[in-house]
């Protein structure tokens, strides 16, 4: 699975703060190293999350709700999943009504990693 770096994502962050407003800047750079990290624990030698799309659900689950960032964890969170979505070819149509209510419900926790595994297979183009 491709991925970003630290230093990427920090980029990220603040390309999306520029453009949509808030503060930049870090709360907790362990935190979300921590969310960066999650999707690729193994237990036993094995991965814990089995493919591409649940490892996209861990991670944009846990850099949302982790509030690594002073601002912007939302729209960093899913600007992540889309990311990461379109660099390992799982290609997903939305509108941006959705991506905003997905938002909004993982950080209410109204979706856990598996609402949002569920939310990606759902709206894979066919």
């Amino acid at each position: 699975m491709l991925v970003f770096s630290m230093e990427e994502v920090l980029t990220l962050h603040k390309k999306i703060v520029r453009k949509t407003g808030g503060s930049h800047g870090v709360r907790d750079k362990a935190l979300l190293r921590s969310a960066l990290e999650n999707p690729f624990q193994t237990f036993a030698g094995m991965d814990l999350y089995r493919d591409d799309i649940e490892k996209i659900a861990v991670l944009s689950y846990s850099v949302i709700n982790n509030h690594c960032m002073l601002d912007g964890n939302k729209r960093l969170g899913i600007s992540l999943l889309c990311l990461l979505c379109q660099l390992n070819n799982i290609n997903i149509s939305y509108t941006q009504k959705e991506l905003i209510k997905l938002g909004l419900s993982i950080a209410k926790d109204e979706f856990n990693k598996d609402d949002i595994e569920k939310w990606i297979r759902d709206h894979m183009s066919k």
